[in-house]
């Protein structure tokens, strides 16, 4: 992640405020199933500078659990989110998740960031941290994407795999029905394409799949229950504390 805290620390809020595709299509949805003024408890994997927790929050009748590995995204989320109760942000590593229960997971141009082994961690948060009926919301690149398939080297022993400023993995549709299928009954496994402004002038061209699914529920609809308080390994961290203090992972990142 060495590149995407270099990224959040010379350019900032990268995207700007408008929120990732897949968080607009999780609001759309959820407000669909008639969840969206539910309660629920909602965590964003990655949430980076909080632009989606900040859309959500202004949208959804939930409480919000941000985790990204870069304080540099999290002093940037504090400030962005301007300590919302409803709101608790974390620094950890995927392997260092431990949050109890969800409804919902969202997890934004996230899993291609992955390699084999931390997709495989992923899956595994995915059975681990959803209740039964659970909503998955995942957005993830494409070998199709025109802008960064292909670029810098191809990664020994993978395919669609490269290294160029960091890792990225392209994944087929196929590929992703057999890594989630057997976790989720897959709603909507869509390819889309769209153009996102960057706030450095530049413009991203992607090519994107859109995974929603949910876990195996005992009753229908999101499942409330016990589970949702943060695991004891967990420790806060003071509330001045900033992105160049010493930071343990899965530590609470208060606002």
């Amino acid at each position: 992640m060495d590149h995407w805290q270099d990224v959040y620390r010379h350019t900032g809020a990268v995207w700007g405020d408008t929120p990732s595709e897949i968080a607009r299509r999780a609001v759309t949805d959820l407000t669909s199933r008639g969840l969206h003024r539910a309660g629920l408890r909602v965590l964003d994997v990655g949430c980076g500078y909080g632009r989606d927790l900040a859309y959500l929050r202004d949208r959804l009748d939930a409480v919000f659990v941000g985790v990204d590995a870069s304080p540099a995204a999290l002093d940037l989320a504090r400030d962005r989110l301007a300590g919302d109760p409803r709101v608790e942000l974390y620094l950890a590593r995927l392997q260092d998740i431990d949050l109890g229960r969800f409804d919902v997971l969202l997890a934004a141009n996230v899993y291609h960031l992955l390699r084999p082994p931390e997709r495989d961690l992923f899956r595994r948060l995915v059975l681990g941290h959803l209740r039964p009926g659970g909503l998955l919301y995942l957005s993830t690149a494409s070998v199709r994407d025109p802008q960064h398939y292909g670029a810098g080297r191809a990664v020994p022993g993978e395919v669609h795999s490269f290294i160029d400023r960091g890792y990225l993995h392209f994944s087929t549709g196929d590929e992703l029905a057999d890594e989630l299928g057997g976790l989720l009954r897959m709603d909507v496994l869509e390819e889309i394409e769209y153009r996102e402004p960057r706030t450095d002038g530049g413009d991203h061209h992607h090519v994107s799949w859109i995974v929603i699914g949910r876990t195996p529920a005992a009753v229908d609809g999101a499942a409330h229950g016990a589970g949702d308080t943060p695991a004891k390994g967990l420790r806060r961290s003071p509330r001045d504390r900033r992105s160049n203090s010493s930071c343990t992972d899965g530590e609470r990142w208060d606002g």
